[in-house]
């Protein structure tokens, strides 16, 4: 099926990226995104400072004067990855609005692919390939399948397909600007400070929105090694576990929902000693992911009662 891009025969692309305190990664991720094969008069690159104070402002101030102005400095105060994302949306000037992160670099052909699908399929959204590029020292024990999950690794196969059940995710995900004017922006409420895109991912499929995979616009995703902190984790478990409560519209008035938290919490509690008594490392760490994430979910759920009264 053919979309209506079909009769613009290049349309204009707005790359953004969000970026707080990023000096150290920022300079590769911006060079990547100058250096497309998409044509130069076709695509901008939107750079939002969201609050930074290192040396990013300078970063990208270079990068501007450099690239003749196709990199444009956004300037956010309000902290918040969905602040920032917005932002760049309310400032884009593209068709299509295509989001990356501060750890990342993009292949050459990231752009062409992803207006390639947009333009030969009937989508809103277009997710691509995520690949982690971050060497793994010895001394970290974490399984191969866990850093992926949590580092947000994506991939889906070497084919264009249509995706129903997948979420977008942050470091590779694009748009169709006019959904935007349909289905409003990234929610920007606390409990969702590290899944923004999988609120946003779920509203707009509910919604009715058709989304894409595409293999060949990749990404690499150079996170820093320090995520890995096992403390770190647990807090991202607490978040996620907020997030799931929130995207799933959990409510304290589900009582059900509430006491399935309290039993949850008992029972990976009681579950942990044996592993504990064992010395089984492995079993007792990802025993408290999922104690924490659960206790992220009974957070959420407590708060809405203060909220309510």
């Amino acid at each position: 099926m053919q979309n209506e891009m079909n009769n613009k025969k290049k349309p204009m692309v707005s790359a953004v990226v969000s970026v707080h305190n990023g000096a150290k990664t920022l300079d590769r991720t911006i060079e990547s995104l100058v250096d497309q094969t998409f044509p130069k008069q076709d695509y901008e690159i939107l750079i939002v400072d969201n609050a930074s104070v290192d040396a990013t402002k300078d970063i990208i101030m270079a990068w501007s004067s450099k690239s003749g102005g196709r990199v444009r400095y956004l300037y956010e105060g309000k902290m918040g990855l969905s602040q920032a994302r917005n932002k760049g949306i309310s400032e884009a000037k593209g068709d299509i609005i295509c989001f990356t992160d501060d750890d990342c670099v993009a292949v050459t052909e990231w752009l062409q692919e992803l207006v390639k699908v947009f333009t030969q399929y009937n989508t809103d959204a277009v997710l691509g390939k995520v690949t982690l590029a971050t060497k793994i020292p010895q001394d970290v024990w974490l399984p191969d399948w866990f850093i992926k999950q949590r580092m947000a690794h994506v991939d889906h196969g070497e084919e264009v397909k249509q995706i129903k059940e997948e979420d977008l995710v942050g470091a590779n995900m694009s748009f169709k600007k006019d959904i935007f004017k349909k289905w409003g922006g990234f929610d920007s409420a606390e409990d969702l400070r590290l899944n923004q895109d999988t609120e946003f991912s779920r509203r707009i499929t509910k919604l009715g929105a058709v989304k894409y995979y595409c293999p060949k616009a990749e990404i690499f995703h150079h996170y820093s090694i320090s995520r890995l902190n096992e403390r770190k984790l647990l807090e991202q478990s607490v978040s996620w576990g907020k997030a799931a409560a929130f995207v799933e519209h959990e409510d304290v008035a589900d009582v059900r929902s509430f006491y399935y938290c309290i039993l949850q919490l008992f029972k990976r509690g009681f579950s942990i000693i044996p592993f504990y008594i064992k010395r089984d490392r492995d079993n007792i760490f990802f025993t408290k992911c999922k104690i924490y994430s659960y206790w992220g979910r009974l957070l959420h759920l407590v708060t809405n009662i203060f909220q309510k009264n």
